[in-house]
């Protein structure tokens, strides 16, 4: 990962600003039990080579297996990194990879993360159950988004920039944060329709008929 897009992200580990302030009634920061800012994965390359922006709403509940020990800003970044593969086997992980393949066809997965990017609209678990079904609050959206996917907007500003699933989408829209297409959200149950399947290979065709 890029200095540029580590100066982003490492600013939510520990010290900001909405654990303790707008976000402290919602957000969880519980390390040995999964709860960091996450979700995001990617950019293995250069900021240049970034083709492709996925927004996804904000990170499901964390696995039983998922524990980040830290201290460090750059450890929890790093640990979380090492997590993240999509590799997993469940259907939503699949689905992402489904996705990608069509984006960029024939292309081993060692390359095609570091022409992606796929990152949340919201970093944290959050909700007032404080859980991946909550309800997010607004300002927790204005929160997060004004700070870190505004700054991720204008870092890859000359890629194809797609909200995954109808949170992600009305999200952005309310933040005034530009993005190319919406597509289905490819977690069980909408992942699993034919409906899902066409919107992603309808962005997909768009994706490449702009970059290749």
């Amino acid at each position: 990962m890029e200095k540029k897009l580590k100066d982003i992200i490492l600013p939510a580990y520990n010290k900001c600003t909405g654990f303790g302030g707008i976000c402290k009634d919602y957000v969880i920061w519980d390390p040995k039990n999964g709860h960091i800012p996450r979700g995001y994965c990617g950019a293995l390359g250069r900021i240049e080579e970034v083709k492709l922006v996925l927004v996804m709403a904000e990170p499901g509940n964390p696995s039983n297996q998922e524990k980040y020990f830290g201290p460090t800003q750059e450890d929890y970044l790093q640990e979380h990194i090492n997590y993240v593969s999509f590799k997993n086997g469940n259907k939503f992980h699949s689905n992402v990879r489904l996705i990608l393949s069509l984006c960029f066809p024939d292309m081993e997965f060692s390359e095609i993360f570091k022409k992606v990017w796929i990152t949340e609209s919201v970093l944290c678990s959050t909700g007032p159950d404080k859980s991946s079904t909550g309800t997010v609050p607004k300002c927790v959206v204005k929160e997060c988004g004004n700070r870190y996917l505004k700054a991720q907007r204008q870092l890859f500003e000359n890629a194809y920039w797609v909200a995954v699933g109808a949170k992600a989408r009305n999200r952005m829209q309310s933040l005034k944060i530009f993005f190319n297409e919406a597509i289905i959200h490819p977690a069980p149950p909408a992942g699993l329709t034919k409906k899902a399947i066409d919107s992603w290979e309808s962005m997909a065709k768009a994706f490449r008929q702009q970059y290749f």
